[in-house]
């Protein structure tokens, strides 16, 4: 639960900061600090539905504004794709649960909208450098040390 409420948090600080920074930039125009809104709504839409399929036509209709526009935007927002956001954050979710529960592989990447576990793995390994099986066992190894 630390881990997922940290980087929730994070997100959302991050979030807010820029929001705030464009918001009242004098060099911005209020049509640009409008169309930022729409990533911010964007980013609720994804940590609100990642456990389903989302797609970028989706984040488009929940940002108000086109895939150009949406994909320049989430881009100087965040530094990355909203596709790639979306399996960054399903990963940050899976991490957690991989530590705080007992749920299997193939469940976790369910519950994390990857419907097939292979890519679920594949797209873990990527984020995190490890697959989900290695760190649960690390895990477990270290809990049953400090258990000792």
């Amino acid at each position: 639960d630390y881990l997922l409420t940290y980087s929730l948090t994070f997100a959302l600080i991050v979030t807010l900061c820029k929001e705030y920074t464009r918001q009242y930039s004098p060099r911005e125009r209020g049509e640009e600090r409008t169309r930022d809104i729409g990533i911010i709504a964007v980013s609720e839409y994804i940590h609100k539905n990642y456990a389903k399929k989302i797609t970028l036509a989706d984040l488009c209709q929940a940002g108000m504004m086109s895939k150009t526009l949406l994909c320049e935007k989430f881009r100087k927002y965040y530094g990355q794709p909203p596709l790639s956001y979306v399996n960054r954050y399903r990963v940050l979710v899976a991490r957690n649960m991989i530590v705080e529960t007992d749920k299997t592989v193939s469940e976790i990447a369910q519950e994390t909208g990857f419907f097939d576990v292979s890519h679920f793995v594949k797209t873990y390994s990527k984020y995190e450098s490890e697959s989900p099986s290695a760190l649960r066992a690390r895990f477990k190894r270290q809990r049953g040390a400090s258990n000792v």
